[in-house]
């Protein structure tokens, strides 16, 4: 899911997960409460006056771009609490902290790539999580993409960011040029045909040339129809045609909208560049950017229309992270559940944490304050709590004003009367106690808590979960890898639900074994730990001398202290319900990424529940179905047979031993007239393979009748790519296979139709039908009525002139149809001929 990488800015959708909630208000035009945090690693301080330079100009810009329609009303700042104190500073309030941050400000590392890239997992018109800008657009902005237009620069990223639009230019390694079927000839793939410019081409021996890339009337590729590989095109910084689009080399002096349907060739208006083949249209079913931002919520149903406002300079708030971290933890009863779980929040929470424990039993209060000792330097204080059902007892009036502290963690089960949604604003979050009919619950929430609750990567990293019953006599026996880029300690814990407590026994990667543990018989939980752990795969063995049996969980975590800028593998992971016609279907995204590389060839999977029977789901990083984007560490599938989820496990290992991470760099050839933009890829190899898990709880719940596996389509195709057409007139295309439902098992036949313009499949997308069929006679390679599995490489070769013998020019679709005969979507347009005389 990349789209072009560039050298300042990381547009993520996860920071510490992905299900990360804005506070950002639109109303009468305007953005407010915008949060704008600045990170610890930023020590200039005059950095925030360029900020608010640039947030104003980019206020002004943004009217602009969308038409008189948005603009910066309110930018929140947050500075780090280690910077001076200065008038109009105030301190931070609940939800200002940098998890909450849409915008993110770090300074560079010197040992991790320098650039950003943006990353989505949702697809067209879906917002993000938040942006992260590195120092450097606003300290430094010489360089492109900022090019001295930081202004340009933060509406460009807001429109992925906000609105789910995404560039359209080509991302790297791709070609730069395409077939079009409106001139005959190669051109560059650009947003509209008035964004002129110069291509060249960069050889081994460090020559250029020009003549090479003349798309116009040059030599062609006689493999591919096309320019040569090594072809780049150029705009021109200045004197451009057209004013479009933001999304397609915004830097240009005179690009000001975003890009839209409209045509006025007298005013330099031409309009969206339907055919190119860039990830808008891709993704995005071809429409302009413009089509896609009026069609979100922040637009639809005449939300938001254009108005001449006078004043469009933000308000900024300057607030100042608090330098004492605090949190409430507040049990609903003093079950032996509730106290697992208070013991284990504790745990979790960062060092240097003021807790007050509102407990309704002072004895075990006094206990639990104890064993928090262990855990670190940790300020607890005790208060006395409610002795029957918290939340009755609790005002929403109360909740608010504890919400003034970091966090306010309520555990309890009776919290069906609560937005949970709303409350996470707030930093108020439940953690169930282990609710009959969802066991696995609590284990679920402290996941998620986790993510909420840390700071970008410095939270405990779990490797392990599993929940067993255990019968006396039996033993149970599993293993998880201790990676190279865990560098904390070891935190192996087990509670348990009857006494006496079950036997636990590791053995490290060296064949070391022990039994030494913290065992708590109060609270029914044995703890572990290793400082500096051996990497490499540990053994973990569990048995019961009980005589009825145990039911145990087991938590495998490690901390991440980050040293020496050695970040940790992570996971985060997001489930969201996508109602698609009379379907309903489960999207399920994992992230797993070291810093901000993708970490790729690895498997995930996805465990759910279905009628009491556990359903495992591998995800792929494959670019189809519900992933849209190949190689980006961001692991997708649909649950199209999923029922309930109260909770989503899903877990990461490195079975075939192909996973490593992906560091992709940008290098400048500063000697050039143009500034050349070349990316080179690393590969880095895991050494010991990993171990990670996460809970997720999607709350997502489905009408036992709506699930009709005859009346689920295949997933639509939307890498659709053409290797051009050769000298002998065949015409190559490539996509990844879908499913036969959604992209779960195989389709039962393709159909693939052409036409000889682009626009002529655009006039018919609503009655495809009517247009011609590539017959199976006309195929060279590929069967069409025998689809591949889903996530395999799929490949035709077509023999033009069995299509049309005298034609030149050809633009192509494929829809998939399973054995019911019901139909995918149209996919996304690709285009292949040789130049018209």
């Amino acid at each position: 899911m990349y789209t072009k990488i560039f050298l300042y800015l990381v547009l993520l959708k996860c920071c510490d997960s992905l299900s990360r909630q804005s506070n950002i208000v639109f109303q009468n035009n305007g953005y407010s409460n915008v949060l704008l945090a600045i990170h610890d690693s930023v020590t200039d301080e005059t950095i925030l006056d360029k900020i608010k330079d640039a947030f104003t100009k980019a206020s002004s810009t943004l009217f602009t771009a969308t038409k008189k329609r948005a603009f910066f009303k309110e930018i929140v700042i947050l500075v780090p609490n280690s910077w001076k104190d200065g008038p109009g500073i105030t301190p931070a309030a609940a939800g200002q902290t940098l998890q909450y941050a849409d915008i993110i400000v770090s300074a560079p590392l010197p040992t991790h790539r320098n650039f950003p890239y943006t990353r989505s997992y949702a697809a067209c018109g879906h917002s993000g999580i938040h942006i992260q800008m590195l120092t450097d657009v606003f300290l430094h902005p010489s360089k492109a993409p900022v090019k001295l237009s930081p202004e340009k620069f933060i509406v460009h990223e807001w429109g992925t960011f906000r609105w789910g639009v995404f560039n359209e230019y080509p991302n790297p390694g791709e070609n730069e040029f395409y077939y079009s079927t409106m001139f005959g000839r190669a051109d560059p793939i650009r947003c509209c045909i008035g964004l002129l410019g110069r291509a060249m081409a960069r050889f081994p021996n460090g020559t250029m040339s020009v003549s090479a890339c003349n798309f116009v009337n040059g030599p062609l590729d006689p493999v591919t129809g096309l320019l040569n590989q090594r072809c780049t095109y150029y705009p021109y910084p200045y004197h451009n045609r057209g004013f479009e689009s933001m999304m397609d080399h915004q830097w240009i002096k005179e690009i000001t909208h975003f890009c839209d349907d409209q045509t006025d060739y007298k005013h330099n208006k031409y309009g969206h560049n339907s055919e190119a083949p860039n990830m808008q249209n891709r993704l995005c079913g071809h429409r302009s950017t413009m089509t896609v931002i009026e069609g979100t919520a922040d637009f639809r149903n005449g939300l938001n229309q254009p108005q001449s406002i006078s004043n469009l300079v933000p308000t900024f708030k300057i607030v100042k992270a608090a330098r004492t971290k605090r949190a409430t933890i507040y049990l609903d009863d003093d079950t032996l559940r509730s106290n697992q779980i208070a013991d284990h929040v504790i745990s979790m929470l960062p060092q240097n944490t003021r807790v007050l424990l509102r407990h309704p039993n002072q004895h075990t209060g006094h206990h639990l304050r104890r064993r928090a000792a262990k855990y670190g330097d940790k300020n607890i204080i005790l208060s006395k709590g409610v002795k029957h059902n918290t939340l009755s007892a609790l005002t929403m009036k109360t909740l608010n004003s504890e919400s003034s502290t970091d966090h306010l963690i309520v555990i309890t089960c009776n919290d069906t009367a609560i937005n949970k949604q709303h409350l996470r604003k707030s930093n108020i979050y439940f953690v169930e106690n282990g609710c009959p009919g969802r066991p696995n619950k609590p284990y679920t929430s402290l996941h998620e808590l986790s993510h909420f609750i840390h700071h970008y990567e410095q939270g405990p990293v779990y490797l392990y979960h599993q929940d067993i019953s255990l019968r006396e006599g039996r033993i149970f026996q599993d293993s998880f890898i201790v990676d190279e880029y865990l560098n904390g300690v070891l935190s192996i814990r087990v509670s348990y639900d009857t006494n006496p407590a079950p036997r636990l026994k590791l053995i490290d990667s060296n064949g070391k074994m022990t039994n030494a543990t913290d065992v708590d018989d109060k609270l029914n939980v044995l703890h572990f730990t290793v400082d500096s752990p051996e990497k490499g795969k540990w053994m973990i063995t569990v048995s019961t001398t009980h005589s009825t049996g145990q039911n145990i969980n087991i938590n495998v975590a490690a901390s991440s202290n980050i040293a020496n800028f050695r970040h940790p593998i992570t996971l985060s992971a997001k489930a969201v319900q996508q109602p698609y016609k009379d379907v309903h279907r489960i999207a399920v995204f994992a992230d797993v990424r070291l810093g901000h590389h993708p970490m790729v060839g690895l498997k995930v999977t996805a465990i759910s529940q279905l009628d009491g029977r556990a359903y495992k789901t591998d995800l792929y990083d494959n670019g189809s179905g519900a992933d849209i984007q190949t190689r980006d560490g961001i692991y997708s599938r649909f649950l199209p047979y999923h029922q309930n989820a109260h909770g989503l496990k899903i877990q990461v290992s490195d079975s075939f031993g192909n996973g490593h991470i992906l560091n992709t760099s940008l290098v400048f050839n500063e000697d050039e007239i143009d500034l050349e933009e070349r990316y080179e890829s690393i590969k880095t190899p895991l050494k010991h393979g990993i171990s990670r898990v996460t809970m997720i709880s999607p709350d997502i719940s489905i009408p036992h009748g709506n699930i009709n596996r005859t009346r689920i389509p295949p997933a639509r195709i939307h890498d659709l790519k053409s290797r051009g057409m050769n000298n002998d007139k065949i015409i190559t295309l490539t996509f990844t296979a879908t499913g036969d439902d959604l992209d779960h098992g195989r389709a039962n036949h393709y159909e693939i139709m052409y036409a000889h313009t682009s626009q002529e499949i655009f006039n018919k997308r609503q009655s495809l039908d009517s247009l011609k069929h590539v017959p199976q006679s006309a195929v060279i390679n590929g069967s069409l009525q025998s689809p591949r599995s889903p996530g395999q490489h799929e490949l035709y070769r077509i023999n033009a002139t069995k299509l049309a013998p005298n034609q030149n020019s050809f633009a192509f679709v494929i829809v998939p149809v399973d054995g019911e005969d019901n139909k995918g979507d149209m996919s996304n347009l690709v285009t292949a001929g040789s130049r018209i005389p």
